[in-house]
């Protein structure tokens, strides 16, 4: 057998082997990113509320300005750790667009009130010429199809009327 050809084998079993590898990782930090901020935002509201209700205990004084002040911190630290987690799923996401975003909305995948902190993430880089011209291509494609499908007229074929000839065609 050829060295050549054993070598060349190996290389694409190799290529197949790093292939089925980086999709398993890719799920793997798609995954860690969406728990990292499901927590984030556990620890975000479990915060908010201890803040929440040390205010309401102490409407007249606050007693001890230090708890005010660590959960403050808490609360600006799990702020930064949801950003971070929503940086985290646009780089591990295959898609991380404003339709998606709307969708993940929309599912209930992230609070309503959350969606502008994924929007602050998106990056809102310029189409090149090239993306200007097929999405120009499609549009006008779908626009086409929807517009010959709508056109099409339906008909109910009118089975009395065909009965009605075939029974005079039988008389002549």
């Amino acid at each position: 057998m050829d060295t050549s050809l054993v070598i060349g084998i190996i290389g694409v079993i190799i290529a197949l082997y790093q292939g089925f590898e980086k999709r398993r990782l890719s799920r793997y930090l798609r995954s860690q990113s969406w728990y990292i901020y499901s927590m984030s935002l556990v620890s975000w509201s479990n915060a908010q509320s201890a803040l929440n209700q040390y205010k309401e205990s102490e409407k007249e004084k606050l007693l001890n300005p230090s708890i005010l002040e660590s959960l403050a911190k808490c609360d600006a630290f799990n702020f930064s750790l949801s950003l971070e987690a929503i940086r985290q799923i646009q780089l591990s996401e295959p898609r991380f667009d404003l339709e998606t975003i709307m969708t993940w909305t929309i599912q209930g995948k992230i609070p309503k009130d959350h969606a502008p902190l994924f929007l602050r993430i998106l990056s809102l880089e310029p189409p090149n010429k090239f993306q200007i011209l097929w999405q120009t291509f499609f549009i006008r494609l779908n626009t086409k199809l929807q517009k010959k499908v709508i056109q099409q007229p339906t008909t109910i074929p009118d089975t009395q009327k065909n009965s009605e000839q075939k029974n005079d065609v039988g008389k002549s």
